[in-house]
């Protein structure tokens, strides 16, 4: 029986992690305080993305897309 829940228990990963996110961020300047929230998402990195161009480089290699804005 014990060997049979493991092949059943094999369908599950055991690694995983999120995908999107949310971040706070806040700044108050003597009585004025701003807030803005934003939602972002972790983009797959390809390694044939990558190439020896500096510049390309660098507007191809974000690992995070922001999907919203909110300012509050």
């Amino acid at each position: 029986k014990s060997s049979s829940q493991a092949q059943k228990l094999k369908i599950f990963s055991t690694r995983f992690e999120p995908k999107t996110y949310s971040v706070l961020s806040s700044g108050k300047v003597g009585t004025v305080e701003q807030q803005l929230v934003a939602i972002i998402e972790k983009r797959e990195q390809k390694p044939e993305e990558k190439t020896s161009d500096k510049k390309t480089e660098k507007k191809e290699n974000k690992p995070f897309k922001i999907i919203r804005l909110y300012w509050i």
